[in-house]
């Protein structure tokens, strides 16, 4: 930060001051070619013009250091109170409750201001916005690691197919192997009203830790809940029937069993199915509700192989108004 602001003080030091050193230089070649008196009031004035360099380039080192300091400063303590409230959401019981209510009151909140941006949509108007996924592969003390990357690659590009397609939204994967073994409790993930109580015990609290030590520079984004990724946590099973679940704009993570890595046709072949399932628990993420449309994204019967990958237009208002969902 201090280097990145020394540079660009150094560049505005020579933007102001070169027009500075060219009318000097200027002057110099002028006084040397006029007769006394005039030559000595020549030079009188290129020593005025010389001050006044000096004086314009001390000015704005000062300022931008002043200015560059600030920021730095303001940017330590933003990352301190980021790192304290990530180290207190990441305790069972009390962290989740934190993060539940602060996630769902930034959600209501970011539904409100993506109105504009709703309206705009309906008249065509939908600028490309973005979306961080932090996919985590985990590790089993008695299988090894359940899925490699080259085993979620199929998935993950449908999956960033789909929101561009039908939402406008750029996704921008990172794929990250957790090779020390997770406890038993985070391999298998209940789901309905058993998922909040995940996120409040072991699984819930170890899944942050994880977020917090692979993901350092998204603390601030996650504590302030705008701009922040949306975690996927691939476990050996998830519920006794489901293939995922995500606990809805309350949560920051979504998890998914290993077997919806790979893009196998459903039973019965044809159509869509398995292979968007992880759009799917993303849009539950963004606070999307099920459908009873199988050609949409949001329909339950993913295993039949009958839900398709549409979205409505009022949903992908709410896909694009999520707090995960920005411009920047």
């Amino acid at each position: 930060m201090v280097q990145r602001c020394r540079t660009v003080s150094e560049e505005i030091t020579e933007t102001v001051t070169r027009p500075v050193k060219k009318v000097v230089e200027q002057l110099s070649r002028v006084c040397r070619k006029l007769p006394w008196p005039l030559s000595w009031l020549c030079g009188v004035i290129k020593k005025l013009v010389e001050i006044i360099e000096w004086v314009v380039e001390t000015f704005v080192r000062v300022v931008t250091r002043v200015v560059c300091v600030t920021i730095s400063i303001a940017v330590k303590i933003w990352d301190g109170v980021a790192f304290v409230a990530q180290k207190l959401w990441n305790l069972p019981l009390i962290g989740p409750i934190a993060r539940w209510a602060l996630g769902l009151g930034s959600w209501v909140i970011s539904q409100f201001v993506g109105i504009v941006d709703g309206v705009a949509g309906l008249f065509g108007i939908r600028p490309t916005k973005r979306l961080r996924l932090h996919v985590f592969l985990l590790t089993s003390r008695r299988e090894g690691l359940l899925a490699t990357p080259q085993d979620a690659a199929g998935v993950l590009r449908e999956t960033e197919r789909i929101l561009r397609a039908r939402a406008e939204v750029a996704v921008r994967t990172t794929v990250h192997v957790i090779e020390t073994p997770a406890p038993d409790n985070a391999l298998h993930i209940d789901t309905g009203v058993g998922l909040l109580g995940e996120d409040l015990t072991g699984a819930g609290a170890y899944f942050q830790k994880i977020m917090t030590d692979a993901m350092p520079d998204e603390n601030l984004a996650r504590t302030l809940r705008y701009g922040a990724p949306i975690a996927v946590f691939v476990v050996r099973s998830v519920g006794d029937t489901e293939t995922g679940c995500s606990a809805g704009p309350l949560a920051d993570w979504v998890a998914v069993e290993r077997g919806q890595l790979a893009p196998a046709t459903p039973p019965g072949g044809g159509g869509t199915g398995w292979h968007n399932t992880l759009a799917h628990e993303i849009g539950h993420a963004c606070g999307l509700m099920h459908t009873d449309d199988p050609t949409n994204l949001l329909h339950p019967q993913g295993l039949q192989g009958a839900r398709g990958d549409n979205l409505s237009p009022f949903q992908r208002m709410i896909v694009r108004s999520s707090p995960h969902v920005t411009y920047l």
